[in-house]
């Protein structure tokens, strides 16, 4: 009968080596709030968010939709949220030039010749057939600093000073239908609204990857982002949203048809329109071309969009 007992016992202590050594722990799962628009440059963070990398992470979270760049770095910036997913980069070199040190950017979007998402587009039916001939004509565009500016730097190239047409800032859901009844004259857009334009017949390209082939190659279109001060709060926190992230993007450049799957739930897009769209690039911090991301600070400012020049050598959420 000692011997059972004896038996038992040992039954019983194996158990609970099983349970708290042998088997892993489960990870606290901790909340975090992430914005992000509904656009495809997003692609990571609804990978992140589809594939369990967040879960993964022990991370909880809470997405919230915001509609344009400047409502998504203003929410970050009021502590509304924890973290963005990626917003125009341009934005966070206003938000630097008025307040250094405010952010840690751990991801990028960018953009090159062969992989891109901006297009200059016209209606099917007009006679545009290069940007020179918007001379007093109205241009729709993202609302938002990145494609506001990068428009202006192109139409430069092309002869034509800011005063020479109107850029109308419009919301993604609203741009083919304002060129469509004439209340713009063309669109600098980005993905999917070019590749929708012309499946639906609506539009038609006369510059592909524009900012990339008179401004920089390649672009850095956009960053996801925390406050600095967030970060230093909660490091280990930062460390596991951009783990997952990076997880995603890794996923993203083996796999882009497959991560195209996702683009429906997130952005309104048919499942049809979200294969045939085109996809940029996606930078980790590691991966991030940080001489690109420096000169395109430096190109901003010599045309007299920021007073002071910008130094982006601290932007990166560094870990250890």
């Amino acid at each position: 009968m000692k011997k059972f007992w004896i038996g038992i016992g040992i039954i019983v202590i194996l158990i609970i080596m099983i349970i708290f050594v042998i088997l892993p722990e489960k990870p606290k799962e901790y909340s975090v709030r992430i914005g992000y628009v509904p656009v495809t440059v997003d692609l990571p963070f609804f990978v992140a968010m589809e594939r369990g990398y967040f879960n993964k992470e022990g991370l909880k979270v809470d997405p919230i939709r915001f509609e344009t760049t400047v409502q998504l770095y203003d929410a970050m910036l009021s502590g509304r949220i924890d973290a963005t997913a990626i917003g125009g980069l341009t934005a966070l070199y206003g938000v630097e030039a008025n307040s250094r040190g405010q952010f840690k950017i751990y991801a990028f979007n960018a953009n090159d010749e062969s992989s891109y998402t901006d297009s200059l587009i016209v209606s099917v039916n007009s006679n545009i057939t290069s940007p020179s001939q918007l001379r007093g004509k109205k241009i729709g565009a993202f609302p938002g600093t990145t494609i506001v500016v990068g428009t202006k730097l192109v139409m430069r190239k092309f002869n034509l000073s800011d005063s020479d047409y109107d850029i109308v800032q419009i919301s993604p859901n609203l741009q083919l239908q304002a060129l469509q009844t004439g209340q713009v004259d063309a669109l600098m857009t980005v993905e999917p609204t070019g590749t929708i334009a012309q499946l639906k017949g609506i539009g038609k390209s006369i510059l592909e990857a524009p900012n990339e082939k008179y401004l920089i190659n390649p672009f850095p279109g956009g960053a996801a982002a925390f406050l600095t001060s967030w970060a230093e709060k909660h490091p280990d926190l930062a460390l596991r949203i951009k783990r997952a992230t990076d997880e995603a993007i890794d996923y993203i450049k083996t796999n882009p048809d497959e991560s195209k799957k996702y683009l429906p739930k997130y952005t309104g897009l048919t499942e049809d329109i979200a294969m045939k769209s085109r996809l940029c690039l996606f930078w980790k911090t590691e991966d991030a071309d940080r001489n690109a991301i420096q000169k395109y600070a430096d190109i901003l400012y010599n045309e007299g969009i920021f007073k002071e020049k910008i130094d982006t050598s601290n932007f990166y959420f560094e870990f250890k």
